[in-house]
Formats: structure tokens, sequence, C-alpha cells
């Protein structure tokens, strides 16, 4: 009795699944950051030790499972963060001028996205504080897009590489591949297996005859 072979397609594993599920990921990672990070940031903001770095750490929390599961998924853990990230750097003023609160939008978008040499705010470490500038602000924010750009697509590049997708469509040459395949297609391909074919064939006509 021969056991039904398992084929590389039935292994995708988890890898698989995400890799299908990308857009659904990066879509949640911008609601993540642009609706509970924001709103995290504008209602706690008054919070003194080491604010900004527990709110960077918020920022890769809920994609840092896909990491410990597999160590491949590195660039997606760090490139959804880094869109959460985004979208609270970017959509922060709007965010708090959408629930109401007093706020420049002109003049906000100008420092943040137009490099000047003017003092934002200061990032609270806890064990340190650090001036952000509006260059720095610009930069980082053109630096992490362009970043994101890369990891997503590289990541997701990774997981539709030629090399993988041919050994799925066609067994390995050697032992092990021929092993897998079927026994009936085996004996199609052997020359007697066609001749006892066309023996068979020429006697059950002479018995018809």
């Amino acid at each position: 009795m021969q056991t039904p072979d398992v084929q590389p397609n039935d292994r995708k594993g988890f890898a698989g699944v995400l890799g299908g599920k990308l857009r659904f990921l990066v879509v949640f990672a911008v609601i993540y950051g642009l609706v509970f990070i924001n709103y995290i940031d504008i209602a706690s903001s008054g919070l003194v030790y080491g604010y900004h770095l527990w709110l960077v750490l918020m920022y890769f929390l809920p994609f840092v499972g896909f990491s410990m599961l597999s160590l491949k998924n590195w660039k997606l853990t760090v490139g959804l963060g880094l869109i959460a990230s985004l979208m609270n750097d970017v959509f922060y003023h709007f965010m708090q001028y959408l629930v109401g609160l007093p706020t420049n939008l002109s003049r906000s978008y100008d420092l943040w996205l137009i490099p000047q040499n003017a003092l934002l705010f200061h990032m609270n470490l806890g064990f340190a504080d650090v001036q952000v500038m509006s260059w720095m602000m610009a930069l980082s924010i053109y630096l992490r897009i362009a970043v994101v750009v890369g990891l997503l697509w590289n990541w997701n590049l990774a997981g539709k590489s030629p090399m993988v997708r041919n050994e799925e469509a066609t067994p390995r040459l050697g032992l092990g591949g021929l092993n897998r395949i079927p026994s009936r297609i085996k004996r199609l391909h052997k020359p007697h297996s066609i001749k006892n074919f066309a023996k068979k064939k020429a006697s059950t006509k002479m018995l018809g005859d």
C-alpha cells in the first residue's frame, strides 16, 4: 500500500499565507498607525518619562509575532512598523484637527515635510532628551518611505523567487524526485510496458475474429 505523496505546495506554511495577505497587512498597519497610535499620542502626550521610547515600541508591537514565528519575516515586521510610524508623524496634526483640537495644518506640514532649521519638539527617551529639528523629521519621513518600499518589496520577492516556483511546479531530478512520481506514470514510460500493451491488444483482436 502506497502512502500519499506530500507535494511542495502542501508545505507552503505560514510564510506563504503571509505573502498572500501582504496588501491586507499594509492596510492594517496604515489603520493601526493612523487611528490607534495617533489617538494614543494625542491623548497621552502629557506622559513624561520615556514616552517617545514607549511610542516607538508600540509601532512594532503588533508585528513582532511574524518574526517570532520565523526570523525570515524581520523585513515584514520592520516595514509594517515603519508604516505605523509614518502614519503617526505625517497625520498627527491632521488627526488633532479632526478631533477638534486647535492646530495650524499648513504651518505644521510646512515644518514636518520641508526641511528647515526649526525646533519641533523634544524626544523624551527616558534616559536621554533629544531635540528634533524640522530637517531631521522631514528627512526621516522620506527615508522611512524608501526603506518601507525596499523592505516589503524584497520580502515579497523572496517568497516568489523563480527557484521556489520551479521547485513547486516540477519534481527534482534524481532518485528522490523519481520516487515522488506516481507508479502508474512510471509504468507508462517503460518500453516493455508499451510492448505488453500492444501484445494484449493484438490477442484481444484475434479472439474477437
